[in-house]
């Protein structure tokens, strides 16, 4: 760090800088305004050359009780309106029409929270806000020393994704503490304003900039939003073309090509029940008066009797069924006969042990080879496909370190009930976020009936800011409930990710 003297010179012809006598001293002029005080040194220690000078106007203020030296009640007081964080959502989308309508907004950088995130101040309108890049996804750094990640006891913290460090500190060196222009597009359920941001006087787009250093790829759902698509796409295609930074590694065109796309959808399936629980983001649910399933559980019961197998259902140790070839299984817990999907093969023992998952239920387990034999063509998955629907539960996320009691509660509400199942999203993982509600309770105008509620009540599960569920208001109610009961997931406090507990504080002197 170097220490400075700076001056200002009194004329744009005064650009001899050796020459300070038409030039006034910063240093000088905010000692005047009684915006500053002196550093305090010791007999021996290093001054400024004008530093005799610096205390006399020192003085000079303090007798004057100009700016920081006035009596406290005679400050001016800046309160800022803190619209950050979870806590403050409801305040901020308060905020979003009056804001949408300001083709741009003036506001200073105040944090980088990642490459395309950012707490903004805006005078005119007397508020610090979230803003983030809209039609964009950046890749994530690792999260600060001290942060919720971090931190987080007997996990692993969270490490960068590639290049997300060199994309924060692009961002960080354009913007940190920067005067920007912004253009509010829209706003998240967790109060984040989405839209433009412009730098350098208004010449520069900082999304446009991250997509074509690669830095960033487009995200269809957002872009469809963004009133500037046709620069963000083609900065994304000149990243592309030229193979640079997050289009350089391995695979990334190829992945982008082939990616699953995440599908709204609004479908209803009238009567389910919860074949097999592995948490609340994972388990699986079947229609027990199916058809198909009582036509394949029908055939499948007389298996083994009255001469309906024969040995070439049998494999042999030579000839294993293959990865993921359909078969039917003796379940161990009743011994009776079942259709399977082969996920692995063990052959290291006497005798070789084939690891299923059971495409009608959803459960999985190991058995020996003699419990598995070739699927019979009269129940195969050409006739009756298979019946066990992978779900999650809609707008919620696996509670920290808590994720077996969150499914030993989940798979004791289900037990012998029959749910409507309301599935609202299918992910690139073929998993349907969905809405369960116990047959017995539609229609009673009752609130707080869904397992996803009752989930959130216990305590054993997060809400997830960024979902679209159309049951979020209702959750977020019951998320407060367990929140301010401190039961389970939130018995130590909050447990959200640092994306929401990395808020510099604005409750300083004067901030409201």
């Amino acid at each position: 760090m170097h220490f400075v003297s700076l001056w200002v010179p009194n004329s744009p012809k005064d650009t001899d800088a050796s020459q300070t006598k038409n030039c006034q001293n910063i240093a000088e002029l905010i000692l005047q305004a009684g915006l500053g005080k002196t550093i305090p040194h010791r007999a021996d220690d290093e001054r400024a050359t004008e530093y005799d000078k610096y205390l006399e106007l020192e003085k000079a203020a303090m007798e004057q009780k100009k700016g920081m030296h006035a009596p406290i009640q005679q400050w001016k007081v800046h309160r800022i309106i803190d619209l950050l964080g979870p806590a403050n959502a409801q305040r901020a989308n308060a905020y979003f029409q009056q804001l949408e309508r300001i083709p741009k907004l003036d506001g200073v950088v105040d944090y980088v929270f990642g490459p395309g995130r950012f707490k903004i101040r805006i005078p005119s309108q007397n508020i610090a806000i979230s803003f983030v890049l809209g039609g964009i996804r950046c890749p994530q750094s690792a999260p600060r020393p001290g942060s919720f990640a971090a931190a987080r006891p007997g996990g692993k913290p969270r490490e960068a994704e590639p290049f997300g460090e060199e994309a924060q500190s692009f961002s960080r060196a354009r913007v940190l503490q920067r005067d920007v222009q912004v253009k509010v597009e829209s706003v998240d359920k967790g109060g984040n304003f989405i839209g433009t941001l412009w730098y350098s006087q208004g010449k520069q787009n900082l999304a446009v900039d991250l997509l074509e250093l690669g830095f960033a790829h487009t995200v269809d759902f957002s872009l469809a939003r963004c009133s500037l698509r046709e620069l963000l796409v083609a900065a994304e295609n000149k990243a592309k073309a030229a193979r640079v930074n997050i289009w350089s590694l391995p695979g990334a065109l190829e992945a982008e090509e082939n990616v699953a796309k995440e599908v709204e959808v609004d479908e209803v399936l009238p009567h389910v029940t919860v074949s097999h629980v592995e948490g609340v983001d994972n388990f699986f649910v079947q229609d027990p008066s199916s058809a198909d399933l009582q036509s394949v559980m029908t055939t499948l019961g007389k298996y083994g009797t009255e001469g309906s197998s024969n040995l070439e259902d049998t494999y042999t140790p030579g000839g294993l069924p293959r990865k993921g070839e359909v078969v039917i299984c003796k379940f161990s817990a009743d011994n009776l006969w079942y259709r399977g999907r082969v996920d692995g093969r063990d052959s290291s023992g006497k005798e070789p042990q084939i690891s299923v998952f059971y495409i009608d239920f959803g459960n999985r387990e190991t058995l020996p080879l003699h419990a598995v034999r070739r699927c019979p063509d009269t129940v195969s998955t050409n006739k009756f496909p298979p019946q066990a629907k992978q779900c999650c539960l809609s707008g919620l996320l696996p509670p920290p370190e808590m994720e077996f009691e969150a499914a030993s509660f989940l798979d004791e509400v289900t037990q012998n009930l029959v749910f409507q199942c309301k599935i609202e999203k299918i992910d690139a993982n073929k998993k349907r976020h969905c809405i369960l509600t116990p047959q017995e309770d539609l229609g009673t105008g009752k609130t707080g009936n869904t397992v996803n509620e009752k989930v959130l009540r216990k305590g054993l599960a997060c809400l997830d800011k960024k979902s679209n569920t159309k049951y979020f208001h209702r959750f977020q109610v019951e998320e407060e409930a367990a929140r301010k009961a401190h039961v389970n997931v939130w018995r130590y406090g909050d447990c959200g990710g640092d994306d929401e507990d990395d808020y510099p504080s604005l409750n300083g002197r004067g901030y409201a």
